[in-house]
């Protein structure tokens, strides 16, 4: 299984307009509303009071994606440090989508 890490700018790179972000979106809102999505509860972890860390797979059946989405969340940190930190994994052969630091 190769794993590729994109950065921010790797995937602002890909040069989507804000109406395909949107257009895809609502691609995946339908196919939920078509009930042609897996999404089970997000399993998560709380290694601090008031922190977490979060597991959010999902599945879209007429596309054969699946994905993952890691979240954490430290609202104790500093005002200007970033308080979550997202990393999605989206592939139907385990190439990881995106990750923001």
């Amino acid at each position: 299984m190769d794993l590729a890490y994109l950065s921010q700018a790797d995937v602002e790179g890909l040069g989507m307009s804000m109406r395909e972000v949107l257009d895809a979106l609502d691609r995946g809102f339908a196919a939920k509303g078509r009930g042609n999505t897996e999404m089970p509860p997000k399993p998560g972890i709380h290694t601090r009071p008031a922190c977490y860390i979060h597991a959010m797979p999902a599945y879209v059946q007429e596309l054969e994606v699946a994905g993952l989405k890691w979240v954490s969340g430290y609202p104790p940190t500093p005002p200007r440090a970033c308080r979550t930190s997202p990393v999605c994994w989206s592939s139907t052969i385990a190439r990881p989508a995106c990750r923001w630091r």
